[in-house]
């Protein structure tokens, strides 16, 4: 899309609604959910999140040593909201994290889920570095809202984002028409030395058994349509406003995308920085061919946006494959790489 409006569409085997698992698509919203919540004066970023939690002043570092949990030290630094939304909270952010969630058990709450965070160990000292958190960064941040909005988490993202976008497909919890535009899940499978797309029973949180369907978390687990999440994508574009509403001010998608982390610092380069819940690109390199500042993100089965608020223009691509790699998947790499060569960027 430029400026607004859509300028190339193209669907492959799926309707226009057709809807699709975002997965960790869902943390630049919440990371808007925590800009609105600022302007609204209820939380200012820079707090340390013992400000508005319970139980998370004496965190401890930890280590993993085969199957045990080693703690090494007192965390010196407390957690501060910024540090959630760029990945500098060292809670859930490596191996130690993700071992600690094999053993978590389900959750119905995202308040119940948070208050078990304040028990894990982290993977390293707050600020120290920046470490991709999947889950429980952007969960605590939205947990931040819960308690002082007094609205449940998805109450506040239909108030303040999905209502005034008109984003009536974006959900955690779909309706019985909508499982009918539910996309199926497919899993990269090699058959012989041929790569073939098998289909596969899948559900929001398949491979993260301590949640549930419809769990209402701020990392993950939304679902949309590919014309919901451009208007999201296309008021990002307009610096805060689409189609004449204003979702945030321009100050905070400014913040959103230039509050990068100093460097140096481990985790972040000159080629890719964390702004709040987004990448956001800075020199071109190989592997990197967008335009400086062009910001984004990605979820786990290999659907990717990206925004260029200087030009005014989004990219979006929605698709469904469980094992492709995120972030990290050739197909990102390959969209990425054709719009820069199209708009003679690279």
């Amino acid at each position: 899309s430029k400026d607004g409006k859509e300028i190339y569409k193209r669907s492959l085997n799926y309707s226009d609604n057709q809807i699709f698992r975002l997965a960790s698509m869902t943390k630049p919203i919440t990371a808007v959910a925590v800009l609105k919540a600022e302007e609204l004066g209820l939380i200012n970023i820079n707090d340390e999140i013992t400000k508005y939690l319970d139980g998370f002043n004496n965190m401890v570092i930890g280590k993993l040593d085969g199957s045990k949990i080693i703690p090494l030290k007192k965390a010196s630094n407390i957690i501060t909201i910024k540090d959630l939304l760029r990945h500098q909270s060292g809670i859930g952010s490596g191996v130690l994290g993700d071992y600690q969630f094999l053993y978590e058990t389900k959750s119905k709450s995202l308040g119940e889920m948070v208050q078990r965070y304040k028990n894990w160990y982290l993977d390293f000292e707050p600020r120290a570095m920046s470490s991709y958190s999947g889950l429980v960064s952007f969960e605590i941040a939205a947990y931040i809202i819960e308690k002082t909005s007094g609205l449940e988490y998805y109450q506040f993202l239909k108030k303040y984002i999905f209502d005034p976008l008109g984003m009536i497909d974006t959900t955690y919890q779909l309706n019985d028409e909508q499982k009918e535009r539910l996309a199926p899940m497919y899993s990269l499978v090699d058959d012989n030395g041929t790569i073939k797309m098998e289909h596969i029973q899948f559900d929001s949180y398949t491979g993260f058994d301590a949640l549930i369907e419809g769990y209402q978390s701020g990392a993950a687990g939304l679902m949309s349509t590919i014309d919901d999440y451009s208007k999201f994508a296309n008021m990002l574009a307009g610096k805060g406003i689409y189609n004449g509403v204003r979702i945030i001010k321009e100050e905070s998608v400014n913040r959103m995308i230039q509050d990068l982390i100093e460097l140096p610092c481990p985790g972040v380069d000159e080629h890719t920085n964390w702004g709040y819940g987004v990448y956001v690109r800075g020199e071109k390199a190989e592997y990197q061919p967008l335009r400086k500042g062009t910001f984004g993100w990605s979820g786990a089965y290999s659907s990717h946006f990206f925004v260029n608020c200087n030009d005014n223009i989004s990219v979006i691509m929605m698709t469904n494959i469980a094992n492709d790699g995120g972030s990290g998947s050739p197909s990102v790499k390959i969209l990425e790489s054709a719009y820069a060569h199209i708009i003679n960027q690279d």
